[in-house]
Parts: C-alpha cells; sequence; structure tokens
C-alpha cells in the first residue's frame, strides 16, 4: 500500500511493504512499479499543492496508528481508507478518490460537531427511532429464516397455467413479440450467401442443416431456436429491418432477405402476438413463477403470526385492554 497524504491528497496502492518512518516522513518500501507509482504521487503533490504534511501517527487512543486527517478528537485512520479504497485504481485514480474521500469526511465531521453542540439533549434524543429501526431489523431477518425454513419453493407447471388462465388479463401485451430465427452472413462472402439461400429454398425448412452450416462456415451472426419469444424491436436491434410500421409488416411477412454494407440478412418469423394481445404463457412463467412465490410467502408469514398470537393468546402471554 502507498499512503501519502498532503491536505486531503492520497495515494493507496495494494502492496506487501515494509514501512520507514521518521519524524515528518513515512518511506514506503514495495515493488519498483510501486514505487515508480509512489514518485510520481510525491511528484504531483510537490508541484501542485503549496504546502505538504505527511502521515501522522496518533499517540492517543490508537498509538502508532497513522492516520490521515483530523477534526477535534476524530480521527480518520488509514486503515479505514484502506478498506474503503476500489480494488484495480491507478494512481491518479487513488490520489483524485482519496483526495474526495477526505474531504467529504472532513466536511462531514465538521458539521457533526456544530450539530452536537448545537443541538439540545432532547434534540439529539434517537432512541425511540433507533429502536424502532433495530426492530425492523429484527423481524426482517427472523422473516427471512422463517421463509427459508418453511417456504416451499416448487411450482408445478399446472400451477403456473392455472395461475396464467385465471389472471389472463394481467398479461396483455404493450410490445410486438416474436418467434424466429435469423442469420448474418459477411456481404462479401459471396459464394456462403449462395449456398445458404439453396438451404432454406428447401422445403420443408431444415433448422439442423442451417444450424450446421452457419457452424461449419463460422458465421457471425446466427440463432435459430424458434421455441422462445423475443420482443420485436429487441430483435431489430440485431437484425436491422427498415419498417415503419411493424404490427403490419408482422402481419403480412413471414420472411425477409435484405443487405447492408456489412452483411446480408436473413430473418424468419414462425410466431408472433401483436402489442395489446394476450401474452404468450411462455413469455410470462418467470413472472409467474415470482408472483406465487411472494403470495406464499405473504399466506406463510400471515399463518405464522396468526399461530403466535393464538398461543400467546391461549396461554395468557399478554393482555389488552
Amino acid at each position: 500500500m502507498i499512503i501519502l497524504r498532503s491536505y486531503g491528497l492520497a495515494v493507496l496502492r495494494s502492496s506487501r511493504l515494509t514501512v520507514l518512518r521518521s519524524s515528518r516522513l513515512t518511506v514506503l518500501r514495495s515493488s519498483p512499479t510501486v514505487l515508480r507509482s509512489y514518485a510520481l504521487a510525491v511528484f504531483i503533490l510537490m508541484t501542485t499543492m503549496l504546502s505538504c504534511d505527511y502521515i501522522h501517527f496518533d499517540k492517543g487512543a490508537k498509538p502508532e496508528e497513522p492516520y490521515a486527517a483530523r477534526v477535534y478528537d476524530q480521527y480518520l485512520y488509514l486503515s479505514e481508507l484502506q478498506n474503503q479504497l476500489p480494488e484495480d485504481m491507478s494512481v491518479e485514480d487513488s490520489l483524485y478518490w482519496t483526495r474526495n474521500y477526505i474531504n467529504l469526511w472532513v466536511q462531514e465531521q465538521l458539521f457533526l460537531y456544530q450539530a452536537v453542540h448545537n443541538l439540545s439533549d432532547k434534540e439529539q434524543d434517537f432512541t425511540p427511532q433507533l429502536e424502532a429501526y433495530k426492530n425492523s431489523l429484527l423481524l426482517y431477518a427472523y422473516e427471512n429464516r422463517l421463509i427459508v425454513q418453511n417456504l416451499d419453493t416448487l411450482i408445478s407447471n399446472t400451477e403456473i397455467q392455472q395461475y396464467y388462465q385465471e389472471h389472463i388479463d394481467d398479461f396483455v401485451l404493450n410490445r410486438n413479440t416474436v418467434k424466429t430465427l435469423y442469420v448474418g452472413i459477411w456481404a462479401d462472402s459471396t459464394k456462403i450467401i449462395k449456398d445458404f439461400k439453396k438451404i432454406i429454398a428447401k422445403t420443408p425448412l431444415s433448422l439442423s442443416d442451417m444450424e450446421i452450416f452457419c457452424e461449419d462456415f463460422v458465421v457471425p451472426i446466427s440463432y435459430f431456436d424458434t421455441t422462445e419469444w423475443f420482443y420485436f424491436d429487441d430483435i431489430l436491434n440485431i437484425i436491422p429491418l427498415q419498417t415503419d410500421n411493424p404490427e403490419l409488416w408482422l402481419k403480412y411477412n413471414r420472411s425477409k432477405e435484405f443487405s447492408d454494407e456489412n452483411y446480408w440478412y436473413y430473418l424468419l418469423i414462425t410466431d408472433y402476438r401483436l402489442k395489446d394481445a394476450y401474452s404468450p404463457l411462455e413469455l410470462e412463467q418467470e413472472r409467474i413463477r415470482k408472483t406465487i412465490l411472494v403470495r406464499r410467502k405473504e399466506t406463510l408469514l400471515k399463518d405464522i403470526k396468526r399461530n403466535i398470537f393464538d398461543d400467546a393468546q391461549k396461554n395468557g402471554t399478554f393482555e389488552m385492554f
């Protein structure tokens, strides 16, 4: 780690090192690469700051603990900076990040000092809020444990199908959806394009022949799983078909061959649903699964709380007036 302080400026780098300390300067031994970074940091600081101060060592509550900043009796220790510093940062980025972190810490501590000395004891008493927050955390932790221990997370396809049918009006599309396959071949590969056209001209169309062909010739763009639903505009981000009216195009087209300056494209639509129609079950399965789980959680917790209440009432654990 390299740490250098100058009125809130610092650089921290990860490394195994030895710390040599003098009355005004802390020297950190490390690899040549880290030392070069350290030298760069020193150069930046020497040439950009009017005055300079180095690492301090607190001899109070934490003897020999180096710190980067102090506000009254509050210290920002270098160990805290090390824990907060993001990894894989350049020397320059570390310098910038640490300077900002220290400056913000100092501002916060100064403002906090003012708050403590200007608010009355009553205004500083947050006991009820802290107790309420603690209780909410305890309840949240216990609810999670109960869910992990008791919740049935297995959801059958029959249950998903039933939920879909009972709540069909909740599954109206706001985007066009399609089942599709597509291919993109380099525009200047005329022989490959010609051979591929022979495959798609066959009846019936062989998806396996298309897929094998694209694998053999390492075609850069291809997708052949026609069981999956996709939003049509997402497909158009991959296959740049130009259409002013996607709904009309889907109604009257099933396939399209076209080119741009980079690729020759083949797009085949095997099924589609237009927006405002009911969404396909396959597209909504995961959403339904999550909804069922949420409802199960709510029912489970409600039942557990009711059982706890009923048992406590029988045992006379509480009184209500």
